[in-house]
C-alpha cells in the first residue's frame, strides 16, 4: 500500500461514518415527555393526550339518531365500523359547534365512539412540568382537570377517560365504551 492510497482510505472511512449518522433515527428523550393533539373550538383552546386516543380522522357524513342526549349527533362510518359521534364542545360545556365541526377524534376500543370538534391545531411533545393540575374549585369544565402552558398561551386538557364515563353514564350503560 502507498502512502498516496492512505489518506483516501482514511477519507473513505470519515465519508462513511459521516453518511451513516444520517442512516440512524436519532434517539429523542422520552422520559418526562408529554404528547398532545392541540385543538380549538371556537375562541378556546384545547389539548388532548395521545395515550387517551385512538385516532384522528376528518369529519364524515353522519347519519343522526334520536336520542334524548342532545351530545349524540348520530354515527359515521368511519375505519370500516360505524361509530356515535358526539359534540365534544357540547360535552364539556361550551356552546355546541356542531355544524363547524371538521375533525373526529376516536376514542375506545371495540366499543368505540368519536368526538367532533372543529379546529386541528397540530401536535404538541412537551416535558412534563408544561402541565399543571386545576384545582376542582378553579376548574371551569368539568372534565378539563389540567393546564398546558405553551406558547400560544394556556390550553386546558380535557380528560377523554371522563368524558366516556359522563357518556356511559347519560346512556345508561356500565362498561362498554372501552377506554383506550
Amino acid at each position: 500500500m502507498s502512502q498516496l492510497d492512505q489518506p483516501l482510505g482514511k477519507a473513505a472511512e470519515l465519508r462513511r461514518a459521516f453518511d451513516g449518522m444520517f442512516a440512524v433515527q436519532p434517539i429523542r428523550p422520552t422520559e418526562g415527555i408529554e404528547r398532545f393533539l392541540a385543538i380549538r373550538m371556537g375562541k378556546n383552546k384545547y389539548a388532548l393526550r395521545l395515550g387517551e386516543i385512538a385516532g384522528l380522522a376528518p369529519a364524515r357524513k353522519l347519519v343522526p339518531l334520536p336520542s334524548a342526549m342532545p351530545e349524540l349527533l348520530g354515527l359515521a362510518g368511519v375505519r370500516g365500523n360505524l361509530v356515535p359521534v358526539y359534540d365534544l364542545a357540547a360535552l364539556i360545556g361550551n356552546e355546541s359547534a356542531a355544524e363547524n365541526s371538521r375533525w373526529l377524534v376516536l376514542c375506545g376500543g371495540t366499543d368505540s365512539a368519536a368526538l367532533a370538534f372543529a379546529e386541528f391545531d397540530g401536535y404538541l411533545e412537551l416535558p412534563s412540568f408544561a402541565l399543571h393540575a386545576i384545582g376542582k374549585e378553579r376548574a371551569e369544565r368539568k372534565h378539563i382537570r389540567e393546564m398546558l402552558n405553551v406558547s400560544d398561551g394556556g390550553r386546558g386538557v380535557i380528560s377523554i377517560p371522563s368524558l366516556l364515563e359522563t357518556i356511559r353514564e347519560r346512556i345508561g350503560v356500565a362498561s362498554t365504551i372501552e377506554e383506550h
